[in-house]
């Protein structure tokens, strides 16, 4: 047996390149999530997710996930990074979002009745959207926020 997996370690591909390929994705449209007793947002966005950049906000390199991405200057050295994305459809889903969002900040997940709690609906240009809004612990060393619409 130790010679059959020796002539196979013998035979096997010596190749030592790695390839990477990249596949255009298709047309992204924004979908936004409906619950109970909130407003029912459109199944699916007919336009793609549209802004302007404030003049003050840096450009910052894109990346597989991020329509847009920027870095922002505040005061005292502190600046945050503000992404833009884009998903089709449900993506995971509204809770287990929240919850990936919050595992970020070092925050507890929460049940779905507590995040239905966290979570304001707002209109935004005359479409119904969520904002929510997740903080470090008051006593973190490094603060840190997630804000999301």
């Amino acid at each position: 047996m130790a010679g059959v997996a020796g002539v196979l370690a013998l035979c096997s591909c010596n190749n030592d390149k790695v390839a990477v390929y990249r596949i255009p994705k298709e047309g992204v449209n924004v979908a936004m999530l409906g619950g109970a007793g909130t407003p029912e947002p459109p199944s699916s966005a007919a336009e793609p997710v549209q802004w302007t950049k404030p003049e003050s906000w840096n450009l910052q390199p894109l990346s597989e996930m991020r329509s847009g991405s920027f870095k922002v200057e505040g005061p005292n050295a502190v600046s945050a990074d503000v992404s833009i994305t884009a998903f089709p459809g449900e993506a995971g889903g509204l809770s287990s979002n929240l919850n990936r969002w919050r595992g970020q900040l070092q925050l507890p997940p929460l049940s779905d009745e507590q995040l239905s709690n966290t979570v304001q609906w707002i209109e935004v240009d005359n479409v119904p959207t969520y904002l929510v809004d997740f903080q470090t612990t008051d006593n973190n060393p490094q603060p840190a926020r997630i804000l999301v619409q």
